[in-house]
């Protein structure tokens, strides 16, 4: 290579100026070559070390490990040096349920499932023709925790003639949280971000932030809401108040004997539904009671009632023989 080098040389008028272009264009096409091959295609065997972190109940988010992941890849020249030649560390983020327990703290992940988690561990434009390590052994250690429920402040108003047929629901409705024994003492139930909406007249649904607290890892760290609001029409209806659960040879007498319900009702009503509902005394209320004044109790007969009251509420009553 030298003599073919020098020749070249020789054959030139030997004045510096055409040495160091000589160099350059050797450089520049080498640069292009070294370029071009790098770009292509290759398949070798990379090896990557892995930390995962999984949320699993009652342990740490993180492993407590570090677990190298062996497998043959299809993958550019420039990938494959810089696989081989740094010190690349994969942090993973994996489903609970692809891991699999095998117990005190450890838990594995095999099988077809390692191909998901490929783009994570090795990144992307990197195929894996087939994983050398088919099974992955991870450590997540016991950590102090407790459930405890999730509320969610909120202030809902409707437009009018419109209401929620239903309580609003949130999944989850219950978070684990970690920390120390002191912390975890404070806390029986955590907050989300305040739910404020107002001339609400169709059916919510949204996602609340979960606001933690200093030293508190939270299970999850958001919460699904959903409530259905329907329209409604206003029904008014005069029935009578029954007696139940009153022994034998005893009776109640009520004033107002006769009381007034207003029934918000589906929009369009089918019906009459006010003809459906019971209001009733129950014996064992008035036996409780010091006064002699009970609650009166609704009982909708027809699923197309969203809500109903009596007017009045309170009734007196007096025993009888």
């Amino acid at each position: 290579m030298r003599q073919i080098f020098t020749k070249i040389l020789s054959r030139l008028n030997g004045s510096g100026k055409d040495t160091r272009i000589l160099l350059i264009s050797f450089l520049l096409a080498f640069s292009v070559w070294f370029i071009h091959n790098l770009s292509l295609k290759y398949s070798g065997v990379i090896s990557v070390p892995v930390t995962a972190v999984s949320n699993l109940d009652g342990h740490s988010d993180k492993s407590s490990d570090v677990v190298t992941v062996t497998a043959r890849c299809r993958t550019s020249g420039f990938r494959m040096l810089a696989a081989r030649y740094t010190n690349r560390k994969a942090l993973v983020t994996i489903d609970k349920t692809d891991l699999k327990r095998k117990g005190d703290g450890w838990y594995y992940l095999s099988g077809p499932v390692l191909n998901n988690y490929a783009q994570q561990i090795f990144g992307d434009g990197t195929t894996v023709e087939a994983f050398i390590s088919d099974t992955l052994l991870f450590r997540f250690p016991a950590e102090l925790h407790k459930k405890i429920p999730v509320e969610v402040n909120r202030v809902i108003n409707f437009r009018p003639q419109y209401t929620a047929t239903g309580p609003l629901r949130i999944d989850p409705d219950s978070v684990i949280i970690y920390g120390d024994e002191r912390r975890l003492s404070l806390m029986d139930k955590v907050y989300s971000e305040p739910l404020r909406l107002n001339d609400v007249h169709n059916s919510l649904h949204g996602v609340l932030r979960i606001n933690g607290a200093d030293g508190i890892r939270l299970s999850d760290t958001e919460v699904k809401y959903s409530v259905e609001v329907s329209r409604f029409v206003e029904m008014r209806s005069t029935v009578p108040v029954e007696i139940r659960n009153a022994p034998s040879r005893k009776g109640l007498r009520v004033f107002p004997s006769m009381v007034d319900i207003v029934a918000d009702c589906a929009f369009p009503p089918q019906s009459d539904v006010t003809e459906d509902v019971t209001v009733y005394i129950d014996y064992n209320d008035f036996a409780n009671s010091r006064t002699g004044r009970c609650v009166l109790k609704v009982e909708k007969g027809s699923p197309n009632i969203i809500a109903c009251r009596t007017e009045p509420e309170v009734v007196d009553c007096i025993e009888t023989d």
